[in-house]
């Protein structure tokens, strides 16, 4: 069975359409000086106006770097089992190469079933992350996609850059 989780919600109405579209769960975003970091007092008054409109579910919030995060779960054998992980972190002026790395990989690989699929947001103003991502599929014998999002201002659409392995 495939588990889609969505993340980055600032309100619960996106968040609420998400769920309705078919999502199984969302994910916040709390890493200081992120473009959609949420204060821990906002996501929880986010969680409040969600359960107000969906109901009870199950909420667990991770602070922290999620490579860090992953690390330690993986040290713990408690792997996700994830159908689809989404790193989307490289939008910012300031890129996190460390998530870009092939020990870094090698940990979504164990949080993803063997089927799953590892997405990469690459949209960055200052670095080319394309080949990078080529690189990171090359040496763990997976294929790349390259899948570009024009913009749609009337949609509330940005343009977006994504590699798919």
């Amino acid at each position: 069975m495939t588990h889609v989780k969505i993340c980055g919600f600032q309100t619960a109405e996106p968040a609420i359409a998400a769920i309705e579209a078919g999502a199984d769960s969302i994910g916040l975003v709390f890493v200081e000086n992120a473009r959609r970091q949420l204060t821990l007092e906002q996501g929880h008054e986010l969680l409040a106006l969600f359960r107000e409109e969906v109901g009870p579910a199950a909420v667990e919030i991770v602070t922290g770097d999620a490579r860090v995060q992953m690390e330690a779960e993986a040290a713990r054998n408690q792997l996700q089992r994830f159908d689809i992980l989404a790193v989307d972190a490289f939008s910012s002026e300031a890129i996190p190469i460390h998530l870009l790395t092939r020990e870094c990989l090698d940990t979504y690989w164990r949080h993803l079933r063997p089927e799953g699929l590892l997405l990469f947001h690459i949209s960055s103003e200052s670095l080319n992350l394309e080949p990078v991502v080529e690189g990171l599929a090359h040496r763990s014998n997976r294929r790349a996609l390259y899948i570009p999002n024009q913009a749609d201002p009337a949609q509330g659409v940005s343009a977006a850059s994504w590699m798919l392995l």
